[in-house]
C-alpha cells in the first residue's frame, strides 16, 4: 500500500513541476511580445551560434514570431520562433 502512495505522490509532483514549467514559458513569451515590434532585429540568447533576424509577422494568438533570418547558413530564410528566447539588438528596420 505504501508503494502505491509513493507512486501517487511522485506522479502529482511530476505533474505540478511540468505545469509550472509550461506556465513559466507562457509568461516569458507573453512578456517578450510587449517589447517586440515588426521591423525590429532580434537575436537568440543562450546558444553558441545564435539565430539573428528581422521580425516580419507577430501572431498574438499562438504567441509566435516569424522572422527573416540574417544569416542563411542553414538554407531557409523564414523561421517561426517563440519570442521568449530572443532579445532585441537595438536596430530597427521600420519607418516608425
Amino acid at each position: 500500500m505504501a508503494f502505491f502512495t509513493f507512486i501517487g505522490f511522485f506522479t502529482i509532483g511530476i505533474s505540478l513541476s511540468f505545469g509550472i514549467l509550461l506556465l513559466w514559458e507562457r509568461i516569458k513569451n507573453k512578456n517578450a511580445l510587449k517589447w517586440i515590434r515588426i521591423g525590429d532585429e532580434i537575436e537568440e540568447v543562450g546558444v553558441v551560434l545564435p539565430h539573428k533576424g528581422i521580425v516580419l509577422f507577430i501572431d498574438r494568438d499562438s504567441r509566435d514570431v516569424v522572422m527573416l533570418k540574417s544569416n542563411n547558413d542553414e538554407g531557409y530564410f523564414l523561421k517561426t520562433v517563440k519570442p521568449g528566447g530572443y532579445v532585441p539588438t537595438g536596430k530597427t528596420y521600420s519607418r516608425e
